[in-house]
């Protein structure tokens, strides 16, 4: 039995932006910066799957992958000329993946071969950039069931291309003394997990490791004419993760409480002013999830978020929180919802940052005011339910954009 699925998305921005800077011994500085952008990004796939034996199953298959970016950025400033690019991506892959089940027990074995082709123009410099990339994918995993246990292990292996905008060489407009551009010039990361799952009834435990191989993260430097600092990105040798997870859920009576706890232990060194620095920071969070069904169809919720902060990536983060309330009430056989919410109440989703990264050193705080009030009124005039059969095979790219 065979498949095919093919896939076409289009996207196209405009991006404008007026800035005025004010200065209190000089007059206020005006840049103005208008551009566009625009992706076409198709994908097809063939997959066939062969049954074996009531027990093994064989599934092989190609996909064809062609990405087209292009865009131009003009900023009114002397220090800075207009950007024209385009870039091109070309992917051929085969896969082969075999089930086999035993007693209790689920094995997968698979493997993917990739073939990745990537084109930069400057149109403005007429200069171009060309990389070709060959791949394999190994994965695996396994599956057993004991009565209540359940335990999955899982290897996997992929390639993680840069989005659009890093790998543009657009140079966007922050203030007078701070830029952000892209860098065409960034290779694809490798990422490589190993994971461990296990549940039992109403408890769920999972274990996994990350290697991610020339990870893409920010880096700053100075242009050597002036004060002018340029934030960009970059490939950095490598980052490594361990993460524990452990979930436990119940309904009692008309209470339903989840709790859950994890750990992130980031592995993360490079140089900051000639001096190598660890980012291995713990990020600790906890989250209490909790429901009431009341009579009368009312549903009263709550939301407890907390997270001590840690490093992600160069980045340190202080402790956030957030705390959510939802009162609900249904009518006309839940076709017609009437909900109060109310989310981050005591506006503890700022997030505190200081980085230390080659010469620079920098602390923000991202401020996006989530805390806000709503009403939401729904009424289903259909409650049949309706999806999509086919298969995405745009998945990947389409986060990108």
């Amino acid at each position: 039995m065979g498949d095919i699925n093919a896939d076409y998305v289009h996207n196209k921005n405009d991006y404008y932006q007026n800035t005025t800077e004010y200065h209190a011994d000089r007059a206020p500085v005006e840049t103005y910066s208008k551009g566009n952008g625009q992706q076409d990004l198709f994908a097809v796939k063939l997959d066939w799957t062969l049954k074996l034996s009531p027990k093994a199953t064989i599934v092989w298959g190609t996909e064809a992958n062609y990405t087209s970016s292009k865009g131009n950025l003009t900023i009114s400033s002397i220090d800075k000329a207009s950007t024209n690019y385009k870039t091109e991506e070309n992917i051929y892959a085969a896969f082969m993946e075999l089930r086999q089940l035993f007693n209790g027990l689920t094995l997968f074995g698979g493997v993917r071969y990739e073939d990745y082709t990537y084109k930069y123009s400057s149109l403005n410099a007429g200069s171009e950039i060309r990389k070709h990339y060959r791949h394999l994918f190994p994965s695996l995993k396994a599956s057993f069931t004991n009565g209540s246990w359940n335990h999955t292990l899982v290897f996997s292996s992929q390639i993680n291309c840069p989005t659009f905008r890093q790998m543009s060489n657009a140079s966007y407009y922050g203030n007078e003394y701070m830029y952000q551009q892209g860098n065409p010039k960034l290779v694809p990361d490798r990422l490589y997990s190993l994971q461990l799952y296990s549940s039992y009834k109403f408890i769920m435990l999972s274990m996994e490791y990350t290697y991610q191989k020339d990870y893409i993260a920010l880096s700053f430097y100075n242009n050597g004419k002036d004060n002018i600092i340029v934030s960009t990105y970059r490939n950095y040798p490598a980052i490594r993760k361990l993460n524990f997870y452990l979930n436990m859920q119940k309904k009692l009576g008309i209470w339903s409480p989840s709790l859950s706890v994890g750990i992130s232990q980031p592995f993360f060194k490079y140089d900051y002013r000639g001096e190598e620095i660890n980012h291995n920071k713990a990020s600790v969070y906890a989250v209490f999830n909790q429901h009431f069904q009341l009579p009368h169809n009312y549903l009263l919720s709550s939301y407890i978020y907390y997270n001590t902060g840690g490093n992600q990536g160069a980045v340190s983060l202080r402790p956030f929180h957030s705390i959510d309330i939802g009162l609900q009430k249904s009518f006309l056989s839940d076709r017609f919802i009437i909900s109060l919410q109310a989310k981050d109440i005591f506006h503890g989703m700022k997030f505190r940052e200081k980085e230390l990264v080659d010469a620079f050193h920098f602390t923000q705080t991202e401020d996006y005011h989530l805390w806000n009030f709503s009403v939401n009124i729904t009424y289903r005039i259909n409650s049949r339910k309706t999806k999509y059969r086919g298969k995405n095979s745009l998945e990947k790219d389409i986060k990108r954009l």
